[in-house]
């Protein structure tokens, strides 16, 4: 009894012990509850876009891991793309100074550059004296503004250029980018960066900038891009019609409709569509600025944490999309991270291959898979019995007229269609039967097109006239498609026809409506231009008046020179073929059919109006001359129109310098290669230059400057020109006078 009593007494310091660590391991523990730190993120955006859930998750995985301490984190999201507003962000500020006013907080935490602001314009009012760290903000969103000493973060570092590399180095034939862009404050700032990154690149590109458009009218233009095309694409937080769009969103829509690779530089966008490029992550900028939280929570100042600049960008590509866009990885550039890259099938099932290998060697398994060869071939067979009754009726009830043939180029097969058309019976049309339907005059035009196609094994589309069940000829529109069996094997061609003699016959109707408008229109014309006739026939008819007066002279003189009398003679002939051109083309205006069109050369014409006006330069004192270049390209278009163009263009030159010293009165006709597909004429004079009123009104119906002058001259000029698919347009030169320039379009012969 004793002995148990001694052996109880000399256990209970033993309990004390162990009781006494016991309360010092929940004292510590509790003080490091009470020791919780608290750190506030306030994001511009909601944290479910991927950008900002990327960077949440980084920082949040950084600074759990990192901390010894208890880390009580606060998110806010203030939505700002949606919701802007000064009473909105009024009510921000109320509901944080409210909802942290009993909170100790150690950091904060502000995300992009809106959030930043805010901070800056609110945090006396709702965080005073607290340490702030920004992430991920552009340098130059800091401006040149100092930031207080207790504020630091992680400044971001974006590289447009890299990505154009990576463009030229993947697709060495490209030769046009088109960079995409939206509208808003951030967007417009990004490209302004990339546009500066994108010059050293100008002389190998030509770059397009697809900026300020809708984003529907975006989609249909990146549809339809020429080849030898790449598209970059920054962000987009607003398109060209003030729409808002969350940028991960736009690229996968713009991946979707573009006709030729999206390359991008946000890890996001990865996924979503493009190829990939040099891309920069959210992930690690919300790690880093992690990193600088802990330190502030170990108890160094931001003062003595200077913003920090890491370079995060990785080459990163999308695996469907090499693949879409038929991109060698091998090409890729070493270290390149390739994404959602197609597992193959060893990947995927090589322990059941090596199982599967192993089971097909025993003899017992090889019976049994050829027993169940034997039933996936008799399923098959009833499987394909089944798909041509499938086919067979949904032949019969197809609205179009379908056919098959086989290897040996003999129709084996015609829908109802066919034959309720034709009128015979399924034997009748078989093999070249149905060919005794087709009108003679398209026989063997139709034969050949098929032969040549059968022979190809190519696609083929042909028209020709089919006999109908009652005798009646039916134009068809028949298309037919190869087809190939197993290992490629051609098994014949199916086609299908349809009826357009409707369509043919309404198209005639409009063809013929189309020429009836064309010849009331040239009448109308023929009314508006009545006026000018006398305008038009007074040139030609004066110099015929001058002629003949200069040659009664020599006559009444008695000192009749036989070559000056026959060149006066050669210019009234001149003058007379002039006035009945302009007679006949007023006549082929109003006649039935199409405007005459042929091969111009500016050059003849030029050379034929300067010395037709020969004479009436002397009459008025002026040197006409011409400059012309060598190896003009044609036009297509009226001569006689274009002849008096230049004629009426001349001829106004001559009357601009009535006020002007003889020996300065000089009129050039010069022709030029204007480039991209034009030609350029102008008549120049050196009279007293153009006014303003009569820049501005000169082409107008009825406007005129002379006391004589009817003001159709110059409007039926732009008239045939623009008839003609050209521009005309008149400037003052500083030397003194006034220039007509002249554009048409080239034509090859």
């Amino acid at each position: 009894m004793l002995k148990k009593l001694g052996d109880a007494m000399g256990a209970r310091p033993t309990i004390r012990l162990h009781s006494a660590i016991i309360l010092i391991w929940i004292a510590s523990a509790w003080s490091a509850f009470s020791q919780t730190r608290q750190v506030v993120l306030l994001y511009d955006e909601r944290i479910d876009l991927p950008g900002l859930a990327s960077l949440n998750a980084g920082f949040t995985r950084a600074l759990t891991a990192g901390s010894a301490e208890h880390v009580e984190i606060y998110r806010e999201e203030m939505d700002l793309s949606r919701f802007d507003s000064p009473a909105y962000r009024d009510l921000l500020r109320n509901e944080l100074r409210t909802k942290y006013a009993a909170k100790k907080i150690d950091v904060v935490v502000a995300v992009m550059a809106p959030a930043f602001e805010f901070f800056l314009s609110y945090r006396d009012e709702i965080f005073p004296g607290i340490p702030i760290v920004f992430c991920p903000l552009d340098r130059t969103q800091l401006g040149g503004r100092s930031l207080p000493v207790d504020v630091t973060g992680v400044l971001v570092k974006r590289e447009f250029a890299p990505t154009v590399d990576l463009v030229a180095h993947l697709h060495p034939d490209t030769e046009r980018i088109v960079v995409v862009a939206g509208t808003s404050e951030l967007d417009s700032r990004l490209l302004a960066q990339a546009r500066e990154e994108f010059k050293p690149f100008e002389k190998r590109f030509a770059f397009t900038y697809l900026t300020n458009l809708p984003l529907p009218e975006l989609l249909s233009r990146l549809s339809q891009l020429p080849p030898k095309t790449v598209v970059l694409y920054t962000t987009m937080f607003r398109d060209g019609a003030g729409q808002a769009y969350m940028p991960h969103d736009v690229a996968e829509r713009i991946s979707a409709s573009a006709n030729a690779p999206v390359y991008g530089f946000l890890d996001q966008y990865v996924g979503h569509g493009i190829v990939g490029g040099q891309v920069y992550g959210f992930a690690r900028y919300g790690e880093q600025a992690a990193e600088l939280v802990l330190k502030i929570l170990s108890g160094r100042t931001p003062q003595q944490l200077p913003p920090i600049q890491p370079a995060n960008s990785v080459t990163m590509f999308d695996a469907r999309q090499l693949q879409r866009w038929k991109i060698n990885e091998h090409r890729l550039p070493v270290g390149s991270t390739v994404l959602f890259r197609e597992p193959t099938i060893w990947d995927r099932y090589h322990k059941w291959i090596i199982a599967g290998a192993s089971i097909l060697i025993a003899q017992a398994l090889l019976i049994f898979g050829l027993l169940m060869n034997i039933l996936r071939r008799r399923r098959a067979e009833g499987s394909l019995v089944e798909s041509e009754a499938r086919f067979q009726t949904m032949a019969d009830a197809a609205p179009c007229l379908i056919w098959m043939s086989g290897p040996d180029k003999l129709c084996t097969f015609f829908n109802r269609a066919w034959l309720e058309f034709t009128g015979r019976t399924m034997e009748q049309e078989r093999g070249n039967g149905w060919s005794q339907g087709v009108h003679h005059d398209d026989f063997d035009k139709c034969l050949q097109t098929y032969v040549d196609a059968c022979d190809a094994r190519q696609p083929f589309v042909m028209q020709y006239r089919l006999r109908r069940r009652d005798g009646e000829y039916r134009w068809l529109t028949d298309k037919g498609a190869p087809r190939f069996g197993k290992h490629g094997k051609f098994r014949g061609y199916i086609g299908a026809c349809v009826d357009i003699t409707d369509l043919l016959n309404k198209e005639e109707e409009v063809r013929k409506s189309r020429e009836q408008i064309s010849r009331l229109s040239r009448v109308n014309l023929l009314g508006e231009t009545t006026a000018s006739i006398a305008h038009e026939l007074n040139q030609p008819l004066t110099g015929i008046t001058s002629n003949a007066s200069a040659a009664q002279r020599f006559i009444d003189r008695g000192n009749v020179d036989i070559a000056q009398l026959r060149e006066i003679l050669v210019d009234i002939g001149a003058d007379g073929r002039r006035a009945s051109d302009i007679i006949h083309h007023i006549r082929n205006t109003i006649k039935k059919g199409e405007p005459t069109r042929e091969q111009i050369n500016l050059n003849e014409i030029a050379v034929h109006v300067a010395r037709m006006l020969q004479p009436d330069a002397r009459l008025n004192s002026c040197e006409l001359s011409t400059s012309l270049a060598n190896d003009l390209s044609p036009i297509e278009g009226d001569p006689i129109e274009i002849q008096q163009v230049l004629i009426n263009l001349v001829s106004n030159a001559f009357e601009a310098m009535h006020g002007i010293p003889p020996n300065q009165r000089k009129v050039e006709i010069v022709t030029e290669k204007n480039g991209e597909g034009t030609v350029r004429m102008s008549v120049r004079d050196y009279g007293a230059g153009i006014s303003e009123e009569a820049h501005r009104r000169m082409f107008e119906q009825f406007f005129t400057t002379k006391e004589e002058g009817l003001g159709m001259g110059l409007a039926i000029v732009r008239s045939i020109i623009e008839a003609h698919g050209g521009k005309i347009s008149a400037e003052n030169i500083n030397e003194g006078g006034a220039r007509f320039y002249v554009v048409l379009p080239t034509t090859e012969k």
